[in-house]
């Protein structure tokens, strides 16, 4: 019985020794592993289903790629795991290169000049006990290019002044470690602006002017891929057109709102008098979208020196103007305006009328 108890004893020593000698033939392989640089790739053998492990300290910032080579047949359910793990807070990053056959393999992640990192190799194979392969380190040129069914758009100046790019664009690849792009075609930027009208005249409905778009090479941008958003455009005032691009347009960054205005209906004089020194003149009337009526007189067709009355308030449909010179001829003309936000758009000017003054 004593002999039974002593080998159990002996036993339970045996498996507490070979523990504790795990844990730290497992800290030492990893915090004493070996140093891989630029300068020296590691040739390492690994056992099917453990783990080797590597440290690399980079010596400045930026992307680097590792590349995995080995003789090894690889069968169908066999792969080498490499993954990266920061050495300081033992958190963990990514998965550097998952190989299953393809060889050479690349793994790369942009890295911390000075900052510690323990590579993990980690493979298995079915047929094997064990792996055997070089890993080697160097500055990151094997770009990885990522894109959809579309290239990305890339903008080569991000400066933007009201929606118009200062400069033309470009379609690339983009790798996704680094900032390089493979440019594959240009992009001319759209430049050049211009409404098809400019100024309506207030009739109680819309207005939807549209805008043809060129760009820096002068040739017209498809209208399809263009679409519009208005803004106070019905009442007299100032109004917008927002031009952009079309939904399923991405290829252009078009991004500019353009002004109009809308300006009350004119009137048009309905009856014009001599008076002494001036003359009495009928228009008429105009509520709708009007703050007021402006008459004008002038010695000359041109105007170019004219005496103007602003009229406020739409009821009264005549003005009797004084101060004039006996038995002159006058030119004489009127039109509408409307205040919006202490801005006065007016309408056009009615045809002109001639008078005479009296004595």
């Amino acid at each position: 019985m004593k002999k039974v108890l002593s080998l159990a004893m002996s036993l339970v020593m045996l498996v507490t020794t070979m523990s504790v000698g795990m844990v730290n033939a497992y800290a030492n392989t990893k915090y004493s592993a070996t140093e891989i640089t630029e300068a020296a790739p590691v040739n390492f053998t690994v056992k099917s289903d453990d783990t080797y492990y590597l440290k690399y300290t980079p010596t400045k910032d930026g992307a680097m790629e590792f590349v995995l080579d080995t003789d090894a047949k690889y069968g169908l359910w066999d792969y080498v795991d490499i993954t990266i793990t920061d050495m300081a807070d033992n958190d963990y990053n990514w998965n550097m290169i998952d190989c299953d056959s393809k060889v050479p393999a690349v793994g790369y992640d942009k890295f911390v000049a000075g900052k510690k990192y323990i590579i993990e190799v980690e493979a298995y194979f079915e047929d094997s006990t064990s792996f055997s392969g070089t890993l080697s380190v160097k500055p990151h040129t094997s770009h990885a290019y990522e894109r959809g069914t579309e290239p990305g758009v890339y903008m080569d100046a991000r400066e933007f002044e009201l929606g118009i790019m200062k400069g033309d664009g470009y379609v690339a690849d983009c790798c996704t470690v680094c900032s390089y792009e493979k440019k594959i075609s240009s992009i001319a930027a759209p430049s050049k602006f211009v409404i098809s009208k400019s100024k309506y005249v207030y009739d109680g409905k819309s207005k939807k002017p549209t805008v043809a778009v060129y760009n820096t090479k002068g040739t017209r941008i498809d209208g399809s891929r263009i679409d519009y958003e208005y803004e106070n455009n019905t009442k007299v005032g100032t109004a917008t057109v927002l031009v952009e691009n079309a939904d399923d347009c991405e290829k252009y960054l078009i991004y500019k709102p353009m002004k109009f205005t809308i300006v009350p209906r004119s009137t048009s004089i309905r009856g014009i008098s001599g008076t002494k020194k001036g003359f009495l003149v009928k228009y008429y009337r105009r509520s709708t979208q009007t703050t007021g009526y402006q008459v004008q007189c002038s010695t000359g067709k041109s105007f170019s020196t004219k005496k103007t009355v602003t009229i406020k308030g739409t009821k009264n449909i005549s003005y009797k103007m004084t101060n004039l010179k006996a038995k002159k001829k006058y030119y004489v003309r009127v039109r509408t305006y409307k205040v919006v936000n202490d801005k006065k758009y007016y309408s056009a000017w009615s045809k002109v009328k001639t008078v005479t003054t009296k004595a």
